[in-house]
């Protein structure tokens, strides 16, 4: 028996679309392609995986998590001082 899966709206006004094709882009591309829509002044990003192979989705989102823990630190007030 096949689950039928219920298929997301996105506005087109409220995310910045990336569509990342695991099979022709890389990990790098992904990456890239997250930069750029910061760089534009995303608020929200959806990135559309053009594949139904799992594996795909937890890559992309490792990608995300790393970049994430790149773009995003946290520090101890004490342990900082602005300039």
């Amino acid at each position: 028996m096949q689950v039928q899966q219920k298929k997301f709206t996105l506005d087109i006004n409220s995310y910045h679309i990336i569509r990342w094709d695991p099979k022709v882009q890389g990990e790098d591309d992904l990456r890239k392609m997250l930069a750029d829509s910061l760089k534009k002044g995303a608020k929200r990003v959806a990135i559309i995986v053009k594949s139904d192979d799992v594996d795909y989705m937890v890559k992309a989102r490792e990608v995300i998590a790393g970049f994430i823990a790149q773009t995003i630190v946290i520090f101890k007030e004490k342990e900082v001082e602005i300039a």
